[in-house]
């Protein structure tokens, strides 16, 4: 029982991490494609 809890608890942790890691990574390729976008624009 104890033991189920626990990699219930580290599959939890990995969905988290993984969310995160995702929010963050598509906020940095938003921002890159965006300035990308307006250099390519400008020039």
């Amino acid at each position: 029982m104890h033991q189920k809890l626990d990699n219930c608890n580290s599959v939890f942790c990995l969905k988290t991490l993984f969310f995160f890691f995702f929010l963050i990574y598509s906020e940095l390729m938003f921002n890159f494609l965006s300035w990308y976008s307006t250099c390519l624009f400008i020039s």
